[in-house]
């Protein structure tokens, strides 16, 4: 295997190599003309990798509710990953999974016929398909950028309600990207425990999925921001009842236009 000797420039920076990563910018050293074996070494490296950090965060997001968002307002963040990687790694997973899965939105169409009127059943049908492909598809496209953008609102209604907690907008938003990523977790569980359909089993594991959700944000909200029991119950419920709001007006303004340009389309 080609070595690369210490004392030759970096040339990421030029900064003087003392060993086998820059002191200056952090890249690795390697020869300029790399053999076909330090690329597979670095292939494999890359593939195989795995940061410690991400055992030690996924850990403490889901075993200690609110321990990290306390980290990140003490600034503590080297070992740790951040939140903004929490939340796209749960989000990715819980997208893909929605994408994956069947047409989780299930689609109720009931045509009131005039007195008289002959009712094409095909084309009802046809038309009841149309609306669930369409309404998921859009929920596909629109869902994960519609929620890129009021997980900062929830951050925002947390801080109405923490006002006085001498915490800035980013630090709340690192809390509110810390119980997002554990409720896309839960929704992906919800979404398997969908497709899966076992009866009874199914719907206890949805109704589970929730409740473990809405427990994780009084107890993330009481040890994040240091409140008593009382307190961190009564925010968190006002905090979850004006963004369930919010989410669902959202929802109703991207569900609502599709479905009638489907069913106002001409036969």
């Amino acid at each position: 295997m080609s070595t690369v000797q210490a004392g030759i420039d970096c040339a990421n920076c030029g900064a003087r190599l003392t060993g086998p990563f820059c002191v200056a910018c952090g890249q690795k050293a390697r020869p300029p003309n790399p053999t076909t074996l330090d690329f597979l070494r670095d292939f494999v490296a890359e593939l195989f990798d795995y940061d410690s950090r991400i055992h030690r965060s996924v850990w403490l997001l889901f075993a200690r509710p609110g321990f990290l968002s306390r980290e990140a307002f003490a600034d503590r963040r080297a070992s740790y990953v951040s939140p903004l990687r929490l939340y796209l790694v749960f989000s990715v997973l819980f997208f893909a999974t929605l994408a994956l899965a069947p047409d989780v939105i299930n689609i109720n169409y009931t045509y009131t016929a005039d007195p008289g009127e002959q009712v094409d059943l095909g084309a009802i049908a046809r038309t009841k398909d149309e609306l669930r492909k369409a309404v998921n598809d859009a929920t596909n496209t629109w869902v994960p950028r519609l929620m890129f953008v009021l997980m900062p609102a929830y951050a925002a209604l947390v801080m109405l309600l923490r006002r006085k907690s001498g915490r800035t907008y980013p630090q709340h938003l690192y809390f509110a990207m810390h119980v997002h990523s554990v409720a896309f977790f839960a929704a992906t569980v919800g979404v398997v425990a969908g497709v899966v359909a076992i009866p009874y089993l199914s719907a206890g594991v949805k109704v589970g999925a929730l409740l473990f959700v809405l427990i994780h944000v009084v107890l993330a909200f009481r040890r994040a921001y240091e409140t008593s029991w009382f307190a961190a119950v009564w925010r968190s419920v006002v905090v979850n009842v004006l963004y369930a709001i919010v989410l669902v007006a959202a929802l109703m303004g991207l569900w609502l236009p599709t479905a009638w340009s489907v069913i106002k389309r001409p036969a």
